[in-house]
């Protein structure tokens, strides 16, 4: 049963990419088709995958499929998060607006913890002085 659940996700998985890949509706988007190449296998079934390989009869293989679960499992739903609302600007903003948080104070936020030199300017003038190694 296992084996065809995983058959079914690959078909569909291979069939999305060739139709992505192919189609010309987004042929100037190269961003959006390789954020859907790296989310698309947390949508159709990469738990099905790494299960297969759990119950592997080979020691090693079971051993690195139970890591692989421990690691995709907590994190599916917080890389589907990244890539269908964080990367996609419109959704994004549709978020901030519905919970009342200003794109002005997202970007300050961003340049505070992003840009390094920014950062430190902040922090100077808050009167917090930098580490010297």
């Amino acid at each position: 049963m296992i084996i065809l659940i995983i058959t079914c996700n690959i078909v569909v998985y291979i069939a999305v990419m060739i139709n992505l890949w192919k189609s010309d509706v987004h042929q100037s988007h190269k961003k959006y088709r390789i954020r859907a190449t790296v989310a698309l296998p947390f949508m159709v079934g990469l738990v099905w995958i790494v299960m297969a390989s759990i119950m592997a009869p080979v020691p090693i293989i079971s051993l690195v499929g139970w890591y692989l679960f421990y690691i995709i499992i907590p994190s599916q739903g917080f890389i589907l998060f990244i890539f269908l609302i964080l990367l996609d600007k419109d959704t994004r903003f549709k978020w901030l607006e519905l919970l009342g948080i200003k794109q002005g104070f997202i970007l300050f936020i961003f340049l505070i913890l992003l840009d390094k030199d920014t950062r430190f300017k902040w922090l100077e003038l808050l009167g917090i002085k930098k580490k010297t190694a």
